[in-house]
């Protein structure tokens, strides 16, 4: 579930399945800091 609060406009709410196929850690990922 996703919701998309943007400011002065409507709210969008999805729902989708989705797959996470493999793990990432972000603490490792230079380019996430």
């Amino acid at each position: 579930k996703a919701i998309l609060d943007r400011p002065m406009k409507f709210d969008q709410e999805t729902k989708t399945a989705f797959t996470v196929i493999s793990n990432f850690d972000l603490n490792k990922e230079s380019r996430a800091s």
